[in-house]
This record gives C-alpha cells, sequence and structure tokens, in this order.
C-alpha cells in the first residue's frame, strides 16, 4: 500500500511539472550571409562558392555572437552556395547557426576587424537573418 502511494504521488508530481511552462533557455541564433560575387568567378545557383580578394568568406570563416559585452557562441561558417542575386548573378551565400542563452536585448554577430558586425533583436535572429556582407557596420 505505501509503495502504491508512493507511485501515485511521483506520478501526479510528474504530471504537474510536465505542464509547466518556462521561457526558454537558448535560442538558435541563425541566418545567412550573403557576399556578391562577379560573374567572371563562374559560380552556379546551389554549387559551392567562396569570397573572393580580402574578402575571406569562405567555409571555416569564423564569427562569434556576443551580447552585452559577452561572446556568447563562436562558430565557423558553413560551405558558401550559389544563390540567384539581385542582379540576376549568382551571388555566394553562407549559413550560419548556434545555440545562445535566450533572454537577452540584442545580439550582435560579429565576422571579424575586415567583415564587421551587425546587431539583431532576438526575434530576428532566432527566426533567421539574412544579410549582405556589404551591410555590415564597422568593415574596413
Amino acid at each position: 500500500m505505501k509503495q502504491a502511494l508512493a507511485i501515485v504521488a511521483s506520478v501526479g508530481l510528474l504530471a504537474t511539472t510536465a505542464g509547466c511552462s518556462s521561457a526558454p533557455k537558448t535560442i538558435t541564433a541563425q541566418g545567412a550571409i550573403t557576399s556578391s560575387t562577379p560573374a567572371s568567378l563562374g559560380y552556379r545557383v546551389g554549387g559551392p562558392c567562396k569570397g573572393m580578394g580580402n574578402d575571406s568568406m569562405q567555409k571555416g570563416k569564423e564569427y562569434k555572437i556576443t551580447a552585452e559585452g559577452k561572446t556568447l557562441a563562436i562558430g565557423e561558417l558553413d560551405e558558401g552556395v550559389g544563390i540567384r542575386g539581385a542582379e540576376g548573378g549568382v551571388d555566394c551565400q553562407f549559413k550560419f547557426s548556434q545555440e545562445v542563452p535566450a533572454g537577452m536585448k540584442f545580439y550582435t554577430l560579429d565576422l571579424g576587424e575586415f567583415q564587421g558586425h551587425k546587431e539583431f533583436s532576438e526575434a530576428e535572429i532566432s527566426k533567421g537573418i539574412t544579410v549582405d556582407r556589404i551591410d555590415l557596420d564597422g568593415r574596413q
């Protein structure tokens, strides 16, 4: 009888805690960075690609996600994939995805000294952002 009560009490506890909802502790910061490329490089939509010159946009390019002056995650860009560009050419797009703590007002995607950085809200970066490399702040 005592064992049966203990099991019922445990199941009841699980049932009440399972229904509790709380804010997520992490979000997935995700998106894509696009780098314009000249037609002379011969990239094709869906094919592999990389940036050119001092662009250094390529698979393995390190990026970090920061908030409130702290580094939350460091990752590397995925391999570039050709996408149809705005002017009919083929641009190169690099995707990223990292788990970061939830609840920050803004998150900064930082591609380093030459590539720059850009700030996004939690809603934007968890939904998935797409930004052209030339629109990053602090580029050199």
